[in-house]
């Protein structure tokens, strides 16, 4: 039922309000740069999170529970909650894993390429990182 309530969707624990606002106005700057390509994605990208349906629960708090999104790689609103998900997954996973390993923070960079030699350098990048975690594990046994 649509109740034309402006909802305010809180982290738990009494956190922040998640800025859903702000991602959507970003998102629809997205779709007029679409438009002005005439890319198929307009549409898909402009309608993105224009409808959350949330799930009232007993002690007033609430969910998610259904939403229109277009998942399209390059849409802010998608991405962010990508990220958000994919951090709540890696949390749940270090929480279970942490007393039994030792954690490295390595980031790996390199020159900036032009477009033709993009996919020899992320190969190689495949390359260089598997041939890196073959030595680390050759190493601990």
């Amino acid at each position: 039922m649509f109740t034309g309530e402006i909802l305010w969707d809180i982290k738990p624990g009494g956190g922040k309000a998640i800025a859903w606002k702000q991602h959507r106005l970003v998102t629809l700057r997205l779709a007029q740069a679409y438009k002005r390509i005439n890319s198929s994605k307009y549409n898909r990208i402009l309608q993105c999170g224009s409808s959350l349906v949330f799930k009232r629960f007993s002690n007033d708090s609430m969910k998610l529970h259904a939403a229109n999104f277009c998942n399209t790689r390059l849409c802010p609103t998608c991405c962010w909650r990508r990220s958000v998900k994919n951090f709540a997954q890696v949390s749940k996973i270090m929480d279970s894993i942490s007393d039994d390993y030792q954690f490295l923070f390595l980031t790996l960079t390199c020159k900036n390429v032009n477009a033709e030699q993009l996919n020899l350098q992320i190969d190689k990048m495949y390359k260089a990182f598997k041939v890196l975690c073959l030595r680390i594990l050759k190493q601990a046994t």
